[in-house]
């Protein structure tokens, strides 16, 4: 939690220092913002035998930008499906993650963007296996749940088809912070696409 609360005001000091674009900036989007998707390498088998698979999340960021080297906004993924999990209705496995983003990014060419955003957020996981039905609408069950504060900084490469559309790839690790020490931190692969405004 200190660390989260120092991080937190190095992203504020960043914000309130930056000089802000004029009115009209060349070349880059004052706004904008797209989906995004992430493979996450943690394998769900280490929860629990119960459990599979690793997780594709989707979701979407969103940004203003700050100056010509910085945008700042948010986003937030929740997962879609586990590739390589069990094929069992009595199983439910999800998580979701939301926070502010800070993103320094550089302009290596008129095509070529790199950037190397953090978000700082948190979410929730829940994996829960129905174990026997009770009768009454009660079930016995193998739950694991817990909400979590996390630290998210990754890569970004973008290529700008246009001023105002973009596609990028990203690699990058999130840290979790939570009691239930059932999920750990993981690094992942992502995909996105930008429009800006």
């Amino acid at each position: 939690m200190r660390y989260l609360t120092v991080l937190l005001c190095l992203l504020l000091a960043g914000c309130a220092l930056a000089k802000p674009l004029p009115v009209e900036p060349v070349g880059e989007s004052l706004v904008g913002g797209g989906p995004m998707t992430r493979y996450y390498f943690y394998d769900l088998g280490q929860v629990s035998g119960s459990f599979s698979g690793n997780f594709v999340m989707i979701g979407g960021r969103g940004y203003t930008t700050v100056n010509d080297w910085l945008r700042f906004g948010g986003g937030g993924v929740s997962s879609m499906l586990a590739i390589g999990g069990p094929d069992d209705e009595s199983i439910d496995q999800s998580m979701r993650i939301v926070g502010a983003i800070l993103e320094p990014y550089f302009t290596i060419s008129d095509e070529l963007t790199i950037s190397l955003p953090i978000l700082l957020g948190g979410g929730g996981y829940e994996f829960e296996k129905i174990l026997d039905e009770q009768g009454n609408g009660n079930y016995q069950v193998e739950l694991y749940q817990s909400g979590f504060l996390c630290v998210d900084p990754f890569l970004d490469i973008a290529w700008k088809l246009s001023p105002d559309f973009h596609i990028g790839l990203s690699g990058g690790y999130t840290f979790f912070f939570h009691s239930e020490e059932r999920l750990t931190s993981s690094g992942y692969l992502g995909l996105r696409v930008f429009f800006g405004i």
